[in-house]
């Protein structure tokens, strides 16, 4: 789950319950707008810092972290659900 804001934020939250501790939240860029999982790691655009974020995906328990920043064209909107190649830009950028 992300939140639209500046900064914003990503918070795991448990499918079957719909919780979210508070733990579980990492603040992101500005205007978070796309989320993909490529099945290892969760990808987030954020709109507003021009930047896509890799954050570490996690197992029942471990604490979200993110992995690297990097930095793409303007006001990246959406992410890609299959990514393999991070050297691939996850990003669909628009002016």
């Amino acid at each position: 789950m992300a939140s639209y804001n500046s900064p914003g934020f990503v918070s795991k939250i448990q499918a079957s319950t719909g919780a979210s501790p508070s733990s579980d939240t990492i603040v992101v860029g500005n205007n978070p707008l796309g989320l993909a999982f490529d099945g290892t790691n969760i990808w987030v655009a954020n709109l507003g810092s021009d930047n896509v974020m890799k954050l570490q995906g996690t197992q029942s328990g471990e604490p979200v972290a993110i992995i690297d920043t990097f930095a793409v064209g303007t006001s990246p909107a959406y992410t890609a659900a299959l990514v393999r190649d991070p050297h691939v830009g996850p990003v669909k950028g628009y002016a």
